[in-house]
């Protein structure tokens, strides 16, 4: 009997045992949730147009999104629900960083670019005198960098490209188009009118020119004042008024009609020979020639003279009468 007794008792307290055994093992076990999957936005590269906006979509991630711009000054960005918004602020290329509240990061890069080239000018009018180029400077305001340029009429002008500037040298006169080109082959077009002058000064030049007072004759670069080895012509021929100076048998001579007020003359005629530059030699050239000022005493005048597509030109200024 005692034997039953004790077996009785030995399956009681395994019993018990085992029980509380298998609570054990259910209060220590951790309960797992659902899988959170991976942090992406759909497409493979985010590109805006710089003044514009653009939406990216999340395609998946553990919700609660947060987006930061590694440039802002390229890109801004800011989420709206599960929207990405990234808005361009100027042409370059950056990253954006997403995160989740799972602790998900992912870095995205980004490309902010013009879509168009401006320019601070559509049209440049150009003038340049003939055997002496002119130029010219049009400046790309929106475009993103590394330019190019060609022109529909290279024999009209050449270009060079300094940064965003791009330069015109107008050669002859006519017309022409500049189509430029940027980094991401967005062109863009501007026009050139080139028109050719027979007024070889600008205005700066002409000041100086009416500043000085000194008597001398110029051309081409050679340069004569009054002295002892040289004489100044001053009088009329032929009903024409007759200016210049010689020395020995180097001269220059300019006719010109009219009167001696400021202003173009209706005809002036050039001859000129020099051992300093011989190859300017003119014999009765027809000329243009214009008096910038006249003080009551002495003219000032710029003239010039077109010979095999080249303009040659000078000023003198000297006594009003003999």
């Amino acid at each position: 009997m005692k034997t039953i007794y004790k077996l009785l008792l030995v399956s009681i307290l395994m019993f018990v045992l085992n029980s509380c055994s298998d609570n054990d093992d259910e209060k220590n076990t951790i309960p797992i949730g659902p899988e959170i999957p991976e942090l992406t936005i759909a497409g493979d590269e985010i590109t805006v147009i710089v003044d514009q906006e653009e939406f990216i979509e999340i395609a998946q991630g553990g919700n609660g999104y947060n987006v930061f711009s590694l440039n802002p000054d390229i890109v801004e960005t800011k989420m709206d629900n599960e929207q990405v918004i990234v808005t361009g602020k100027s042409s370059g290329d950056t990253f954006i960083i997403l995160s989740d509240q799972s602790g998900q990061y992912k870095k995205y890069p980004v490309t902010s670019y013009y879509d168009k080239l401006t320019f601070d000018q559509e049209h440049i009018d150009v003038e340049t005198s003939a055997g002496k180029p002119s130029a010219a400077t049009v400046k790309v305001l929106k475009g993103n960098g590394n330019y190019s340029a060609t022109s529909d009429n290279d024999e009209l002008l050449s270009i060079e490209i300094v940064g965003n500037n791009i330069i015109v040298t107008a050669l002859e006169e006519g017309d022409a188009n500049i189509i430029v080109k940027d980094s991401k082959g967005i062109e863009g077009t501007f026009s050139v009118h080139v028109t050719l002058s027979t007024n070889p000064y600008t205005e700066a030049e002409l000041a100086e020119i009416k500043n000085n007072s000194q008597e001398r004759y110029v051309f081409e670069g050679y340069k004569v004042e009054l002295n002892r080895y040289n004489t100044f012509i001053n009088t009329t021929e032929n009903g024409m008024n007759k200016y210049g100076w010689s020395a020995w048998d180097e001269y220059l001579t300019i006719w010109f009609s009219g009167d001696k007020s400021v202003g173009k003359k209706g005809k002036a005629f050039l001859s000129q020979f020099t051992y300093e530059n011989y190859t300017t030699q003119f014999v009765n050239e027809p000329a243009i020639l214009e008096i910038i000022k006249n003080n009551g005493i002495k003219i000032w005048a710029v003239y010039s003279v077109l010979k095999d597509d080249k303009l040659s030109y000078g000023y003198f200024c000297t006594k009003i009468n003999p």
